[in-house]
């Protein structure tokens, strides 16, 4: 397998000393999914040209390509806009015309105004002794596509024989591994300082999900200029997103010295339209009285709990309360890159009233907090190492009566002053689930139609948050859409506190509480609280929640 990219040599140990270290920094702006996109983040104290590679837990669509801009020191995000059908996508920059952008350059070659080109005004050159690669930007590609490559190839000055080129498809799998190459043959008749063309025709292997086209240039004697030009392609594929689905970038970027730095964060769709407002005037969580808190299931609002209604399919990793602290009183800020923190690491631990980090062995039952606190598994509820955000497991819940009950007596009392409840949670799916029905993340039970404080899910709605002051349905509630909902196969991180004011609910960092008008009426209306009191409401009221 020939070597697709012979990129830099180290430095030598002298040329680092005293150098700050590498890292990449800045936010990815919002997209829309009908318009082309393209977002750029800051390399700081690199040395030389650096190199990027996308690591597999990101979550691009179609179409997208990652690369390096070296004049600028950036690394740039791309993807085209939706369409709806297959369409060519061509190679990326295949002319050069766009300088070193998103091409990728082993040892020896270089990109500019040379004076030899058959498309504009840029060409690539190799100038180096033995073997190396050029690649161009990658794209999707499914097993089994055809695909024939085409590139232009100048022997510029030298003798016959004294360096030889062709063009190559690379096939990558989904992490990024490089599965296949494919040369193609050196061209036509030699022909000093004249234009051949070099085609391969391959197709993608078992595993591929992309594809870049390429030339291998190889030096066998005289130091002269070999020249590449105009790459192209017959690739046909989906491109872009239909929705404005949250995206998910990690990126490792290494510079010419061999150091690297990573950068992971969200790309939000522009088309979501996030509130900056809490929910005002609502009344604090109350304790249930003999009922125990409830993760993976929570009210059925629209009948009684069967198969896939009222529960949650899929995982459910970290799940933490906080008494006494309102963590996310803001209208954003930044998710979490590690797990929840411990006593040296957390200064509100001591407030941590609950804390399942839902580490174990796969298919455990055993689910330990932190606080001590006795938590049984029901149905199937178990450890999974299928999924996981941190410490490599989470909670599986198979959307068939599996949930965990914790036995929190006085701790889950959080009374009237501030609180925090924080989760990261993946949905599996929505089979089975009519859009009336919910699949619940957590709440106060017990497992019934009663009302209680729940948070939960309705397919193809929005995530709902829902607090009943009592567990009588007549009572005034505060049901809560919030938009965007967490998409299907990944980790969203969804957060909720009180602060003695107002509610303020998130989505991977951002608010999305908005206001609604809460009304009941009732006439000489009778009413049993949690300790079993019984009271007589003859007023008509509306709640601004």
């Amino acid at each position: 397998m020939t070597s697709p990219l012979i990129l830099f040599n180290r430095s030598s140990a002298d040329r680092l000393a005293g150098l700050p270290p590498m890292s990449v920094t800045g936010t990815l702006p919002g997209y829309n999914f009908d318009v082309a996109y393209v977002g750029r983040l800051q390399i700081n104290n690199a040395v030389g040209d650096c190199t990027v590679e996308v690591l597999p837990d990101s979550q691009l669509p179609d179409g997208y390509s990652v690369w390096v801009d070296n004049a600028t020191h950036e690394v740039v995000v791309q993807f085209p806009a939706y369409t709806p059908a297959p369409v060519y996508v061509p190679v990326q920059n295949g002319d050069l015309e766009l300088g070193s952008a998103g091409v990728l350059r082993g040892a020896g070659w270089e990109i500019g105004q040379f004076g030899v080109t058959t498309n504009g005004s840029w060409s690539a050159r190799y100038m180096g002794g033995g073997q190396a690669s050029i690649l161009w930007p990658r794209a999707k590609v499914n097993p089994g596509d055809t695909i024939t490559a085409t590139i232009d190839l100048n022997h510029g000055p030298g003798d016959k024989g004294s360096v030889g080129g062709s063009v190559v498809l690379y096939f990558y799998d989904a992490s990024g591994k490089l599965i296949q190459d494919s040369p193609g043959p050196g061209g036509g008749t030699w022909s000093r300082n004249g234009w051949i063309t070099s085609s391969v025709t391959a197709t993608a292997p078992a595993a591929s999900k992309t594809v870049s086209a390429g030339a291998s240039a190889t030096r066998f004697r005289q130091n002269k200029p070999f020249y590449v030009d105009n790459a192209r392609w017959n690739l046909v594929t989906t491109a872009g997103i239909s929705s404005t689905q949250d995206l998910f970038v990690h990126v490792r970027v290494r510079d010419s010295a061999g150091r690297s730095a990573d950068w992971s964060g969200w790309i939000y769709g522009s088309d979501t339209y996030y509130a900056t407002n809490p929910i005002a005037g609502a009344w604090p969580w109350k304790l249930r009285a003999n009922t125990n808190f409830i993760i993976g299931a929570a009210q059925e609002v629209a009948g009684a709990y069967t198969n896939n209604q009222g529960w949650w399919h899929g995982y459910i990793d970290s799940f933490r309360i906080t008494k006494g602290v309102a963590r996310y009183a803001v209208d954003s800020y930044p998710v979490p890159t590690s797990d929840f923190g411990d006593a040296t690491s957390d200064p509100y631990y001591s407030n941590v009233v609950l804390l399942l980090r839902m580490n174990g062995a796969n298919g455990s039952t055993s689910f330990v907090d932190e606080k001590g606190h006795a938590v049984t598994a029901n149905g199937g509820a178990a450890i999974s190492t299928t999924q996981s955000r941190f410490g490599g497991s989470s909670m599986y819940c198979d959307g068939v009566g599996t949930y965990l009950s914790v036995e929190m007596g006085p701790d889950a009392d959080l009374g009237p002053g501030a609180w925090t409840m924080d989760a990261w949670v993946w949905m599996q799916d929505t089979a089975n689930v009519p859009a009336q029905y919910n699949r619940a993340i957590f709440g106060y039970g017990p497992l019934s139609t009663s009302a209680n404080d729940s948070v939960w899910f309705c397919p193809g709605n929005t995530w709902v948050y829902t607090q009943l002051e009592t567990g009588n349905a007549n009572q005034p509630s505060i049901v809560q859409n919030l938009a965007p909902y967490a998409q299907v196969g990944r980790f969203a991180f969804v957060s909720i506190c009180w602060d003695g004011t107002s509610y303020w609910l998130h989505q991977d960092g951002k608010c999305i509480a908005g206001t609604q008008v809460l009304t009941y009426t009732s006439i000489l209306r009778d009413y049993v609280d949690e300790t079993g009191n019984v009271y007589v409401d003859e007023d008509s009221n509306t709640y601004q929640g």
